[in-house]
């Protein structure tokens, strides 16, 4: 039985955002990974603010309201693959810490912890899981260089979650100590080592590597992960994720071409107008929209005339659809 089905596609291709109204200010109160959600589905993405001028746009679309943007920080992690919450589990911060600059932790021979460019190198501490204890490597290299040393000798960077774990390395470092080439009797000298807390840095919620920044006055607070606007004063905050604000998403383009494609199938006995049945021919279509170099974000929709079905039988008058707004199935892609 052949089975004709009218699938003309729209094919919507982006450029840039409309330079009048680049954001769209969304008044539900979402928890920041609700809004980046809702952003994702009707828009493009939570706002990416690429320069001061887009920070401008993104206050006056704010109203004056405290609004969730796109820019995000990662968690603290161990290495071993735990992650941080820094009011429930053990740290040693020093005063000060953590800063916003540095991404890997260190722990020093008087027992305090501070944040470091990844990239420096000093001692390091594995843990070993055959013997259950922690094991200073009078080696200096680099965070990610000690994490591989550690993976590949022991078990792991070194997780500190008691301030027993602390005391012992601290005092393996204090042992240490003299042997390193700087070290001075006669000066009060810093011995660090790397374990296994890190972080992410900083990055927008579509991928951009758009490096402005707009931060109030002592922030980013690093106690705190997901990032608002206050859009009275165009100043960005860290706020704790769970928080419900508006947002600001990142407003849909207008398309620059469309252009309309029908397809004819032949079916057995198979149901076309099934979900299933209508979700596969949909992955398979995308799947040919890739093959043809269309790519980055096309999105396929189904859509039936009223009181029709969006498949019809080749036997069947069928008229085609009279303008965009009629079309069985749509695209739209973004780059």
């Amino acid at each position: 039985m052949w089975t004709q089905v009218l699938v003309f596609l729209l094919l919507s291709g982006w450029t840039s955002v409309s330079a009048k109204k680049p954001f769209r200010f969304i008044s539900s109160l979402m928890t920041w990974a609700e809004a980046q959600l809702h952003c994702r589905t009707d828009f493009i993405d939570l706002a990416t603010i690429a320069d001061s001028n887009a920070n401008s746009k993104a206050r006056a679309a704010g109203g004056g309201a405290r609004v969730w943007i796109g820019l995000l920080h990662g968690p603290w992690e161990w290495s071993q693959g735990q992650d941080l919450s820094t009011y429930t589990w053990y740290t040693q911060w020093a005063w000060g810490e953590p800063v916003q600059t540095g991404e890997c932790v260190r722990i020093s021979n008087y027992g305090q912890w501070s944040t470091k460019d990844c990239g420096a190198k000093y001692y390091f501490s594995c843990y070993s899981a055959v013997t259950q204890s922690h094991v200073l490597v009078r080696k200096k290299l680099s965070w990610s260089e000690a994490q591989s040393y550690c993976r590949t000798n022991h078990t792991d960077l070194s997780s500190i979650t008691t301030s027993g774990d602390n005391s012992l390395i601290t005092d393996q470092l204090m042992d240490a100590a003299p042997t390193d080439p700087s070290y001075s009797f006669f000066n009060f000298f810093t011995v660090y080592a790397w374990f296994g807390l890190h972080r992410e840095i900083h990055d927008w919620s579509d991928n951009s590597s758009a490096s402005y920044r707009h931060w109030a006055s002592q922030q980013p607070n690093n106690t705190a992960e997901c990032v608002m606007m206050d859009s009275s004063t165009a100043e960005w905050f860290t706020a704790s994720c769970s928080q419900r604000l508006p947002f600001l998403c990142q407003a849909e383009p207008e398309s620059l071409w469309r252009t309309s494609v029908k397809i004819r199938l032949s079916g057995g006995s198979a149901d076309l107008n099934d979900p299933a049945v209508q979700q596969s021919i949909k992955q398979q279509l995308g799947q040919k929209l890739a093959d043809g170099g269309i790519t980055g974000g096309v999105k396929l929709r189904w859509k039936s005339p009223p009181d029709r079905a969006v498949f019809h039988r080749e036997d069947e008058e069928v008229a085609p659809p009279a303008g965009p707004e009629e079309k069985d199935c749509r695209v739209k892609t973004k780059d």
